[in-house]
Parts: structure tokens; C-alpha cells; sequence
């Protein structure tokens, strides 16, 4: 397993990361924390810009996003 930057090639998957997140979430209880619209695809690009967003890879899958 291996942490590294996210990347602009990354952009899609980490949505559906994203995404995922959020289901899981209104599933369990959490419905109001993110809702659907955090993080939005803007806030996931200027992440990735300014390198603050980190992916958690496993065989070149990327797994989890972290900021």
C-alpha cells in the first residue's frame, strides 16, 4: 500500500470516491455533514492543485482520498 499526491489524472475516481462517502454516510446516519455537495469537484481541484489531497493506492487502485 502507498500514499502519494493525487494527481489531475485522478480527478474522476476521487469523485467517486467522494461519492461513495457520501452514501455511506446518509446510510449510517450521518445525512447532514457533507449532504451532497461537499466536497465539490472545485474544492477536489484546487486540492489536488495545491497539493493538499493524498490518495491511498494499492496495486495502482486508488483505495481512499485524504486532505
Amino acid at each position: 500500500m502507498e500514499i502519494r499526491k493525487a494527481a489531475a489524472k485522478d480527478f474522476d475516481i476521487i469523485l467517486e470516491i467522494y461519492a461513495g462517502a457520501r452514501e455511506f454516510m446518509r446510510n449510517t446516519g450521518n445525512a447532514n455533514q457533507w449532504k451532497n455537495i461537499y466536497p465539490t469537484p472545485k474544492t477536489i481541484e484546487d486540492d489536488i492543485k495545491k497539493e493538499n489531497l493524498y490518495t491511498v493506492c494499492e496495486n495502482d487502485e486508488i483505495l481512499a482520498v485524504f486532505a
